[in-house]
C-alpha cells in the first residue's frame, strides 16, 4: 500500500505550537492571557474561523466566561474589510457610530452615551469611570455591527466588557477632552485611501525620527497602520525571547526599520 505525505501549506502569520509557546509569556501577548496557552490558543482558533491572522486575533479576542469577545476595533475592522463603512463622532457627552453597506447600501446610525449607560446600570462600573469614550464608542460599534453586519460574523459580536471582563482592549482606549472628534473611516477596497490631511484626527506623526521606546514604537506603529501581526513578525524574528520593555533605543530603532521593511513588502506584494 503506498503511502502519500501530506503537508499542510502554513499561511502567512498563522502560527505554529513552538511559536505561540515562544510568545505566550511576552509582551506581544495582552497581559490577561499572558502565559495562558489555552485561552491563547481559544482566541487563535476564533480568529481563523472568521479570517483574521493569528497575531492581531491573540491582541484583540479574549474569551470571557467561556464566550470570545472582540475589540471594537477589530469588530470595525473585519466588516471594513467586507467593504462596508463605519464611521462616527465621539464627545465626553457620548458616541454616534454609523454604517453603510457595500452590497444593498442601508444604513444605522446607533448612539451610546451616558445615559444609555446609567439605564443599562453600566455608570458605576470602574471602567466607564476610567475610560468612559471608550466605552461608548465600543457599545455603539458592536451594537451596529451585530444589527447591521451580522453576516461578518460567526457567533455574533460581544466586546470583553460586554460578557464581564473588567477590563479594556488597547486598541478601544480613547480618551476624548473639550471638543467633539470625528472618526472617519473608508472601506477596506483594493484603492489606496487619500492621505490624510496634515490635521485629520489620529493623523500619522512625522517621519523623521524613529521611536526609541517600546511605547512609541506601539503608538507609531497604530498611526502609521503598520499591524500587531507586522510587529510581532519582526519582533519575534530579531530578538526571540527577549522582553520587548528590555529593548534599548538603538535595538527599537532596528525593530522599527524591519516593522517598516516588512510593511512596504506586503504593500507591493
Amino acid at each position: 500500500m503506498k503511502h502519500e505525505l501530506v503537508v499542510r501549506e502554513q499561511r502567512p502569520y498563522e502560527l505554529t505550537e513552538k511559536q505561540v509557546t515562544i510568545i505566550a509569556n511576552t509582551e506581544f501577548v495582552p497581559k490577561e492571557k499572558r502565559g495562558k496557552l489555552d485561552v491563547i490558543w481559544a482566541s487563535i482558533f476564533k480568529g481563523r474561523s472568521i479570517g483574521v491572522d493569528d497575531f492581531t486575533a491573540i491582541n484583540e479576542i479574549h474569551v470571557v466566561n467561556g464566550t470570545p469577545g472582540l475589540s471594537a476595533a477589530l469588530a470595525a475592522g473585519i466588516a471594513r474589510k467586507r467593504g462596508h463603512l463605519i464611521d462616527g463622532k465621539l464627545s465626553a457627552a457620548g458616541a454616534v457610530a454609523h454604517g453603510k453597506r457595500a452590497d444593498n447600501g442601508a444604513e444605522m446610525t446607533v448612539s451610546f452615551g451616558p445615559e444609555e449607560a446609567q439605564q443599562a446600570g453600566l455608570a458605576g462600573k470602574t471602567i466607564y469611570k476610567q475610560h468612559p469614550q471608550s466605552m461608548y464608542w465600543a457599545r455603539a460599534v458592536t451594537q451596529l455591527c451585530r444589527s447591521l453586519f451580522s453576516d461578518c460574523f460567526v457567533g455574533g459580536v460581544y466586546t470583553p466588557e460586554e460578557l464581564g471582563a473588567d477590563f479594556v482592549p488597547d486598541d478601544d482606549v480613547i480618551d476624548v477632552t473639550g471638543e467633539e472628534v470625528t472618526i472617519e473611516a473608508q472601506a477596506n477596497t483594493d484603492t489606496p485611501a487619500a492621505e490624510p490631511e496634515p490635521d485629520a484626527p489620529f493623523a500619522a506623526a512625522d517621519d523623521a525620527a524613529k521611536p526609541t521606546t517600546w511605547d512609541e514604537l506601539k503608538d507609531r506603529a497604530a498611526a502609521e497602520g503598520i499591524g500587531d501581526d507586522v510587529r510581532a513578525d519582526a519582533g519575534s524574528a530579531l530578538f526571540a525571547g527577549r522582553n520587548p520593555s528590555d529593548l534599548d533605543a538603538d535595538e527599537i530603532g532596528r525593530l522599527w526599520d524591519a516593522m517598516v521593511e516588512r510593511s512596504s513588502a506586503a504593500a507591493t506584494a
